[in-house]
Formats: structure tokens, sequence, C-alpha cells
């Protein structure tokens, strides 16, 4: 085997087993090369001047490696989300961004034409070119629904990929007639810019929203109860303060389990002693019995407090 089929090899596997025509050019393989192999089946043709190494299967992964070779485009919008692991965007679907006028559509691929490609604050991930995180979250505002959009914001807030300032300073710099995503990023940042309750999972901010369509004041979030010296004694899911309400999410994942079956009682205790009422709740009160939840943390809110 030639030195430049080798390092074709070679260089396909760090790109997920695909390689783009150029890229085989550089490395000394012809056109004609690179037609027998696809003739053997040794390469299989994926999209428009990209092959797949056969020895590799097929992936979600090598489909983005080979849209962002065949465009020469980023990941963007959900596939961004995706790479970057902000829940709880899901999916396999395969999402670029290019220059615009650029290239036309490729199939199996979403192609975006942006003009915005400089302030794209492209990165690696999994060897994948990817927009920023600040992008991808103004990006998404473009394509999913407001209430999906602040949950993939409060994860990227959760998990530290992003801060206030990066949102809002990107916002600032993508603000152009027409840009589409600009105005729900704005909605949002107006709504929440600077809030420190972010939920530690989606279902936290699900209850929130249910309490609120029922009419029911807004809960923090993740709110800290301390006792009268300052010290922490507890960190609750969501809570009404002045009435000294706290209410406990309990999932099977988390709670169902040695340590949580011992710590939770023993943190409700503690806050009871402070004159705390704490209201677990399941998935099952939730989602089957979401009036009568609302109804009996409406009463606790009317009935008087210690």
């Amino acid at each position: 085997m030639a030195r430049g089929e080798v390092d074709a090899i070679v260089l396909a596997a760090r790109q997920h087993g695909v390689l783009s025509t150029a890229q085989a050019r550089q490395l000394g393989l012809t056109e004609a090369t690179v037609r027998r192999r696809c003739i053997s089946g040794q390469f299989v043709a994926v999209l428009p001047g990209v092959f797949r190494h056969a020895a590799h299967p097929d992936s979600w992964h090598s489909r983005m490696m080979a849209a962002c070779l065949s465009a020469g485009g980023l990941a963007s919008h959900r596939s961004a989300a995706v790479l970057r692991g902000i829940e709880p965007i899901q999916g396999t679907m395969v999402e670029i961004t290019v220059e615009q006028g650029s290239v036309s559509a490729r199939p199996g691929v979403i192609v975006h034409q942006s003009r915005q490609m400089a302030l794209a604050d492209a990165s690696t991930i999994a060897g994948i070119p990817v927009t920023g995180t600040a992008r991808t979250l103004l990006d998404l505002a473009a394509v999913v629904p407001p209430r999906l959009l602040e949950d993939a914001l409060d994860a990227a807030l959760r998990q530290r990929l992003v801060t206030w300032p990066e949102l809002y300073e990107t916002l600032l710099r993508h603000s152009v007639r027409g840009r589409r995503g600009c105005r729900a990023l704005r909605r949002l940042l107006l709504e929440r810019y600077g809030d420190t309750d972010i939920p530690l999972s989606t279902w936290s901010r699900d209850v929130a929203r249910l309490f609120v369509a029922h009419g029911l004041p807004r809960p923090a979030l993740e709110h800290r109860v301390v006792d009268e010296t300052g010290q922490l004694v507890a960190q609750v899911d969501l809570a009404y303060p002045a009435h000294r309400i706290a209410i406990e999410l309990q999932s099977k994942r988390w709670h169902l389990n040695h340590r949580s079956f011992d710590a939770d009682p023993a943190r409700w205790n503690q806050l009871t002693l402070l004159g705390w009422r704490v209201f677990p709740v399941t998935w099952a009160m939730y989602r089957q019995q979401p009036a009568d939840l609302c109804r009996l943390i409406a009463r606790a809110l009317t009935a008087p407090t210690r």
C-alpha cells in the first residue's frame, strides 16, 4: 500500500472514518485511485467530495464530520447543542451552518446559510468544527420553541458553558435586521438576565411553570435555607421563602438509594425545626395529578404560618 493511502487511512481514523477528496489529493491520492477504491468497496461515497473508509461504521459523528467537510461549514443549531452536551436537546439530525451563498443543499443535511460566520466563535469537539456555545444558543432560538430554549439556556449556565455577559454580547454582535433567533433570545434575556436561580434539572423548571400556569406565584429555584447562624441547612428544589414552603422533587433515579433514603428525611427534619413545611412531589403527582398538586400548594400558601 502506498504511503499516501496509509496517511489517508490514518487521517480518516481521526475524522470518524471520513475523508474529503481535497484532503486525499493533499496526501498524494489521485482522483482515479479514490474512484477505484470506491468501486472496490474500500471507500464509500457519503456526500459530494467526501467518502468514508469501509472499515469504519456509519455513525452520527461520521455524518456530521462528512457534512462539515463537504460544505466547508460548522456543526450548528441542534447538532451543536448535542455535541456540547446541552440538555435537553437531543436527536440525530445533521445540521450545519455555511457562508451565505457558498454551497447548495446536501442530502440528509439541514444547511443554514449565514453572513455572520466570522462571529461563530468556532471550536472543535471530537474533531468536528462547531459553533461556540453562545452562538449555538442564539441559533437554537431560531429553531426551537421558547420553552425548550429556556431549558437549554439553564443547562448551559448550569454546566458553566456560558455566562450571562457572553450571551448578551453575542446578542449585540449578531443583532441585525432579519437575523432569526435574536428576538427570542432577547426576550429571554430581558426576563432572566443575571438570574442565579438555575435549576439542577429541567423538571424543576417544569414544575415552576406548572404552578405559574395555575395562577400560583413563581417559586424560587434551588433556594438555600440557612439557620440563625448563617449555616446552610438545605438547598431545596423549589421554595416560597416568605411562606417557608419547600417543594422537594422525588425521582426514582436520584432519590431511590440508601444515601437519599437517609439524607432526605434528615434535611426535612431540620427544615421543620426552622418552621418550614416540606412537600415531597413525585413524578406521578406531577404528571398524573397536576391540578391536585397545584391546589395543595395553593392551600399551603393561604394557610397560616408559624
